[in-house]
Parts: structure tokens; sequence; C-alpha cells
């Protein structure tokens, strides 16, 4: 049986070195740091066994000054974390992750805790998770 493969990228576009960001698969920590400036690269293998899994990320260390808000209340810079080009054996799902991921954060502290749609970019504390089954191939088919 051969190993499935899951990239993606993080892209950090803020020179904001205190922004942490996890990416698990079911249990298993891939990624726990502060993202450099720019594009991170992640890859990873998990078996082609007939199960269900859970792509995570993790956004954590968000605080009131990286966010700029102007009198009106409107938000005029902000830190975001951006997760781009995921792919599951070379095949780009982003689409899809727009549709099935759920995002879970309470503004930073600031509001109730809330899931909605994830559009590839975190903004707030909180997690999304992805939930996929292997072999990807029919799980691809059942979403597409």
């Amino acid at each position: 049986m051969q190993d499935d493969k899951i990239s993606l990228e993080i892209h950090n576009p803020n020179n904001h070195n205190e922004l942490t960001v996890e990416v698990w698969i079911d249990s298993n920590k891939l990624y726990d740091k502060n993202p450099e400036q720019g594009v991170n690269q992640i890859d990873c293998y998990i078996p082609e066994d007939e199960s269900e899994h859970v792509l995570k990320f993790v956004l954590k260390n968000k605080l009131p000054h990286h966010t700029t808000v102007n009198e009106q209340g409107d938000i005029i810079a902000d830190s975001v974390i951006s997760f781009k080009n995921i792919t599951f054996d070379e095949i780009n799902v982003d689409s899809i992750v727009n549709t099935v991921a759920e995002y879970t954060h309470n503004f930073n502290g600031n509001g109730n805790t809330v899931t909605e749609s994830f559009c590839q970019t975190m903004g707030c504390n909180g997690n999304v998770q992805i939930s996929f089954s292997t072999p990807f191939y029919i799980w691809l088919l059942e979403h597409m």
C-alpha cells in the first residue's frame, strides 16, 4: 500500500513573528512555529488505508496590536495567515476546502464562539478543521 501526500503553503504576508501556527493530521502535530514572512511549505504523507482523517490548522498568539482600527472601527491593517495550494496527491483541493472546512474562533476573545466557512485565511485565534478520507481519489470524487 502506498502513502498519500498532503502539501500546503502557509502564507505570512506580515513580519509579525509572534503569530504561531500549528498544522495537525489527526493527533499528529506536523508544524508548530511562527511562520517566517513569505511562503512556508509543508509536505507530509499518510497511509492510504480507507479511513477518516482530520487536517487541522491552529492560529494562536494573535494580540490586539496585530490589528489596526481607525476611529470608525474599520480595520485598516491586520495580521493574517493564509493556507494556499493545498494538495492531496498533487491535486489542488483549495476549492473543495472552501466548502468543507470549518473555522471556529471567538474574535480573539471579543465575541461569541462561532463556526463559519473557511476561505483560506485566518485572522483570529482559532482552528480550522477539514475532514477527509483515504484513499483520496474516492473523497475527491465525492466532493467535486
